[in-house]
């Protein structure tokens, strides 16, 4: 992680200083300050939307680990080590719109 850290700090100097060394570079990068200054306000919302939607896809990744831990714990409580899900073709009378729920022993 420290060494990808590193690496993508690398590669943001090597363009940040080829981007600064052509005029139309710092203009464009000035342009860009200039903007952040004079909107303020847009800026701020932008900055607190990449927060939220970071940490809200955060969030959701630790939740869906931790129901797949959960469930893998559950699993192995049980004693199965293999889990085989098989497809069934439905029986002909299924096609009334009826639904037919099969328990699955445990």
């Amino acid at each position: 992680m420290i060494i990808f850290l590193l690496v993508l700090l690398v590669v943001f100097a090597i363009l940040f200083s080829s981007l600064m060394t052509s005029a139309k570079g710092r203009r464009s990068f000035v342009l860009a300050l200039r903007s952040l200054w004079l909107h303020k306000l847009r800026s701020a919302l932008s900055v607190l939307g990449i927060v939220i939607g970071t940490g809200a896809v955060i969030t959701l990744m630790g939740f869906g680990e931790g129901n797949m831990h959960d469930a893998l714990e559950d699993i192995k409580r049980l004693g199965a080590t293999n889990v085989i899900v098989r497809s069934t073709k439905p029986p002909e009378n299924a096609s009334s719109g009826r639904q037919q729920r099969i328990p699955i022993p445990f």
